[in-house]
């Protein structure tokens, strides 16, 4: 039989682990995370749910009829797809922040000179939009986490049986 002060510390020992387990489903679901920011960009969309735009007046974020002469495969007025090295979306991360609450999702395949410069135009390039956080939060986290939960309401509950 399980004694109220035996409940009290299954609940402290719950508590103290919920951030670490947060964050281990979090890397776990890694590559779900990534998928949810780069399909926003494949579809023009930035983190703040409005159309990704470059701060420098250079990159329109659309090819232009220069660059379809050149690539073909790149049809003028089309959305920039950033895949043409593979570098920038083969190289998506996801880190959990020191706070335990908060993730931040970058590329390393950002590059130096003149591709860095591009990439750093993009202020609303990485994150999710307020649609996709609900995701995370209740899609990807939360059944996980309950299950994490049940663990220990239901070794309290077995103990009382």
């Amino acid at each position: 039989m399980t004694s109220t002060s035996d409940y009290l510390q299954n609940l402290k020992n719950l508590r103290s682990g919920l951030l670490d387990e947060v964050e281990r489903i979090i890397y776990a679901n890694e590559n779900e995370i990534i998928k949810l920011n780069i399909q926003k960009i494949e579809d023009g969309q930035g983190s703040d749910g409005n159309s990704l735009k470059n701060d420098d007046s250079r990159y329109t974020g659309r090819y232009t009829i220069g660059t379809n002469l050149l690539r073909p495969e790149k049809k003028a007025g089309a959305l920039y797809t950033f895949f043409e090295t593979g570098t920038f979306l083969g190289n998506f991360q996801v880190e959990v922040l020191p706070s335990l609450t908060q993730i931040e999702i970058f590329s390393t395949g950002t590059g130096s000179g003149l591709k860095a410069d591009f990439f750093k135009g993009y202020k609303n390039m990485f994150g999710l939009t307020v649609q996709d956080q609900k995701k995370l939060n209740y899609d990807i986290i939360y059944p996980d986490l309950m299950q994490f939960v049940n663990k220990y309401i239901w070794y309290s509950k077995k103990k009382n049986t």
